[in-house]
C-alpha cells in the first residue's frame, strides 16, 4: 500500500505497509504475537504498533475481536463474583436476652501439662456475639452434655 510518506526517511515497512484483510488467520497470529511481546497491550496501543508495519482493514474491530480470545486478559479484566447479601434469620436480629439464641462449636485438641488432650466447648450468643468457653477432657457425648449443663447453670 502506498502512503503519503514515501519521501520520508524511515523504514520501508512504515512508508509502504502491507495491506492485510481483517479476518485472515495470519492477521490473528500477527496481532496475538504483538500483544504478547508488548505485555498484553490494549487495542489502541496495538493499532499504533501494527500500523508501522501493516495496514489492516478495519483494524480496531479486528484487534478487539482477537484480544477477546486472550485468556490472561480475560482473567484480569473480569469483575469479581458478587453474591447478593442475604438477610439474617429473625432469631438473630430480634432483641432478646443474652444467650437466648446460641451456637455451639468445639475447638481443639489443646495439649496441657502432662501431655493430656483437652477440647474447648465454645458457646456464642447469636444476637450479641457474647462468648462462653468450657473445657472438656474427651469428645464423648457425656462430656459435652456436662459442659453444656454447666453453661446453662
Amino acid at each position: 500500500m502506498k502512503t503519503k510518506l514515501l519521501y520520508r526517511v524511515d523504514s520501508p515497512g512504515f512508508k509502504m505497509p502491507f495491506l492485510l484483510p481483517n479476518n485472515h488467520p495470519i492477521v490473528e497470529q500477527i496481532v496475538m504475537e504483538e500483544h504478547l511481546i508488548n505485555s498484553h497491550a490494549g487495542a489502541q496501543f496495538l493499532m499504533g504498533k501494527l500500523s508501522e508495519k501493516f495496514g489492516i482493514l478495519q483494524a480496531r474491530k479486528a484487534i478487539r475481536k482477537i484480544l477477546k480470545k486472550c485468556i490472561k486478559c480475560k482473567r484480569h479484566s473480569t469483575r469479581p463474583a458478587v453474591t447478593p447479601p442475604t438477610c439474617l434469620p429473625t432469631d438473630r436480629v430480634s432483641t432478646g436476652k443474652v444467650f437466648e439464641t446460641v451456637g455451639v462449636d468445639l475447638a481443639g485438641p489443646l495439649f496441657v501439662k502432662g501431655k493430656k488432650k483437652v477440647w474447648i466447648v465454645l458457646v456464642t450468643c447469636s444476637v450479641y456475639r457474647c462468648v462462653h468457653l468450657e473445657l472438656v477432657k474427651s469428645l464423648t457425648t457425656e462430656a459435652f452434655l456436662e459442659a453444656f449443663n454447666r453453661f446453662i447453670c
